[in-house]
């Protein structure tokens, strides 16, 4: 044991670091000191110039890291951007995936569907929707259209269901039903072309052989899909421009038009206020009505996409949000095609509008161009349209639908719109509504993201952050962190690996080379005013030491915070047993340490719910060789010695870690342990050289060190070399 005033403390610090105290890292278990001629004098000049410039206080401990080297945990928030999604294996019917999947792996010929061009679906981003494994399995879309090529190879299998209202017959002989249909889900096989969704499955409902349309048979196929289980009804049609109704169109300061005309000012264009009662019906309380805006070009998006601004008498929408209206974006070109987004009132009557919500708040776009996709006869085509537009977004309800099958028709279609690109050229909602679709977006959390607190996804999140700093820690420890689910606004389960956020670092604030034998390693953790020891002599030979100790916000240097929990404070209690005896002209010395550590811990807002108490251990033998023995007054020595610093040999945290949710909206939780042991024992070779100096006024220490196992260093081992002068006033 040594004590020095501080001013020696600070000689310690300031000339070791400054002149020759170098860490290095290295794989080799030894290293060899060079000779380093260093007059005393100049030694001493240099001492005393370090005293006048930093003073000298009162007594200290031996050299060793001070509690501000400890490394803080992280607390800034975690980057959405890097949390993920579960991905599954696809077409194995949910079964955990151990591959990792790129986009680019999904980027082949049948992804790029011959475009002339940007591929649709590239430039909506598919390809990262699939690669965190979501292909819309399960998910079931209705096709109200002119019927399907039920032979043809890319659609064939995808015919889940089928009704013909037409009664002509399911085949289509239009080609117009095939390729609305296989835009939405052509199976993946390496030919043709594939489907947005392209593992959803088809619901097929003729109704119509030709170009005419009725909206009202088309309501019967969405009752007929509600009752199925739909996710979406893709109408494909559109009223065609009505020059009669145009003319009673007036323009609002807010670019928004009414109709001065009696009844369809009053009631929407064809009644649209009353067919949305019965369109809410017909949807049901889960399925998404997706409306081709129409082709005509005008400014305004009327007729049945009313539907979707129709408000009843309490000032609610009728449809409830159950409906996107698409836009045709020619990705080529950069402009929209077709309709676009401005509103037309449904209800305007006393001066003003009374509808809840104007149509760009529905409107969204997607890529309907020159898009190649499935035909009659068994071919492909490509066509044009808002029409081929739609059926996109109907296949992007179906991947999202299988990710969260809790969520509602409401959150599904408002999802794709808060998460739709607002930066295409020349961006206007008037005109192209809440943007371009985009899948890379909606399969990413969205709003307030954090762990479930109340066991109900509907209830409080608290934000993800800090992290863990424990001495010899490693990710695999925490192996029970790697998949913890969190929420986000729309109560969709994402899920972050928290392993990276855990650092293993060095806690050790002491050491056998450069206090030159046995020492208190316990001590080094605590300020001399949160530690008590009571040595008691038990032989000329041995010696007991009982000791106490309390610091805060960690336990022996180790930390954790935010999500992990927090150390409040802890209490360490040890004892020391120091032996020593002369064998062969030696000084041989030993110390056996023990201790139990019992950190209080706050859990509020984390995943923590408690520790247990923390048993350690320590360990050095050694010996000492007196450099001149003819000369008992020169206590200059040589020593050699092996020890082991504070170790953890048993303790744990114990998590409640959120793990997945129910359709029900329950979250599920799993019960952890983290065991807080290393996986490697570190011990450490030290040897050191004292030299006294000036009748014992002075001391001088030239010291090495290996360090082996050491998990906070790159390749597990550390080799140091140092230097310190002590001076007695």
């Amino acid at each position: 044991m040594h004590a020095y005033p501080n001013c020696f403390k600070n000689y310690t610090y300031v000339v070791s670091r400054l002149f020759v105290f170098v860490k290095l890292l290295t794989a080799k278990p030894y290293i060899t000191l060079p000779e380093i001629p260093l007059p005393i004098w100049r030694l001493a000049l240099a001492c005393t110039m370090m005293c006048l410039l930093s003073g000298c206080g009162g007594g200290g401990g031996g050299g060793g890291l001070a509690v501000s080297d400890v490394p803080a945990v992280e607390e800034e928030r975690f980057d959405v951007n890097a949390i993920g999604v579960r991905t599954y294996a696809l077409n194995e019917g949910g079964s955990d995936s151990t591959d990792s999947l790129e986009p680019s792996d999904f980027e082949t010929a049948e992804y790029w569907g011959n475009a002339y061009g940007a591929s649709p679906l590239d430039v909506t981003h598919f390809s990262n929707a699939y690669a965190r494994g979501w292909t819309g399995k399960g998910s079931l879309i209705v096709i109200a259209d002119t019927g399907i090529d039920a032979s043809h190879i890319d659609l064939a299998g995808k015919i889940k269901y089928s009704i013909d209202y037409s009664g002509a017959g399911l085949t289509d002989a239009n080609g117009h039903g095939s390729h609305v249909a296989g835009i939405v889900a052509a199976v993946k096989n390496d030919i043709g072309m594939h489907g947005a969704a392209f593992d959803a499955d088809l619901a097929i409902a003729k109704v119509t052989s030709g170009w005419s349309y009725s909206f009202q048979v088309a309501r019967q196929a969405a009752a007929w899909g509600r009752d199925l289980g739909a996710v979406a009804i893709n109408m494909s049609a559109a009223y065609g421009r009505d020059y009669s109704f145009e003319s009673t169109l007036v323009k609002l300061s807010d670019g928004s038009y009414y109709s001065s005309d009696p009844y369809h000012g009053v009631n929407g264009y064809y009644n649209s206020r009353d067919e949305a009662y019965a369109w809410k019906a017909a949807l049901g309380s889960d399925q998404v009505l997706v409306k081709a805006a129409g082709n005509d070009g005008t400014i305004y998006s009327a007729g049945h996409n009313q539907l979707a601004t129709a408000t009843d008498e309490n000032g609610s929408l009728i449809l409830d949000g159950q409906m996107l209206i698409v836009g045709n974006w020619d990705a080529d070109g950069r402009f929209l095609r077709g309709n676009a987004a401005g509103n037309v009132c449904v209800t305007w009557n006393d001066g003003r509008c009374h509808d809840a919500a104007k149509i760009q708040d529905s409107f969204i776009m997607a890529p309907g161009t020159y898009i190649y996709s499935t035909y009659h006869n068994g071919g492909y085509a490509y066509l044009t349209g808002t029409s081929m537009a739609a059926p996109m977004v109907a296949g992007a309800l179906a991947v999202v639908h299988q990710m969260w099958p809790h969520m509602s028709g409401k959150n599904l279609a408002k999802l794709l719109l808060v998460t739709a690109d607002k930066t295409v050229d020349g961006y206007d909602v008037t005109v192209h509504g809440q943007g371009l679709l985009d899948m890379e977006m909606a399969t990413r959390p969205y709003g307030a993201v954090g762990i479930p607190t109340t066991g109900r996804t509907s209830g409080s999140v608290t934000e993800v952050s800090g992290g863990v700093a424990v001495a010899g820690a490693s990710p695999a420890q925490f192996v029970a962190l790697s998949e913890v689910m969190i929420l986000d606004t729309f109560e969709r389960d994402f899920y972050v690996d928290l392993t990276t956020r855990i650092l293993p670092i060095d806690t050790r604030r002491s050491n056998v080379a450069s206090a030159g034998g046995i020492m208190d390693h316990y001590a080094a953790f605590f300020e001399s005013e949160q530690h008590v020891a009571l040595p008691i002599n038990l032989s000329k030979r041995a010696r007991l030491t009982f000791g106490m100790g309390t610091v805060e916000n960690e336990f022996l240097g180790n930390r954790h915070s935010g999500s992990f929990g927090q150390v409040k404070s802890s209490t360490t209690t040890y004892i020391n047993f120091d032996y020593n005896r002369d064998l062969f002209g030696l000084n041989g010395f030993a110390q056996l340490a023990g201790g139990m550590t019992r950190p209080e811990v706050e859990t509020k807002n984390s995943l923590l719910t408690g520790a247990s108490n923390i048993f350690l251990s320590s360990w050095t033998v050694g010996a000492e060789m007196p450099v001149d023995q003819a000369n008992f007054s020169n206590k200059s020595k040589i020593g050699l010695a092996l020890s082991q610093p504070v170790t953890i040999e048993q303790g744990q945290l114990n998590y409640r870690i959120p793990v997945g949710r129910t359709k029900a909206g329950s979250v599920t939780y799993e019960t952890q342990s983290v065991d807080l042991k290393p996986a490697m024992r570190e011990f450490n070779i030290a040897s050191y050289y004292d030299w006294q100096l000036f009748d014992g006024y002075g001391h001088f220490r030239l010291y090495a060190e290996a360090r082996h196992n050491l998990a906070s260093s790159k390749n597990n081992r550390e080799a140091r070399i140092g230097l310190q002068f002590f001076m007695a006033l």
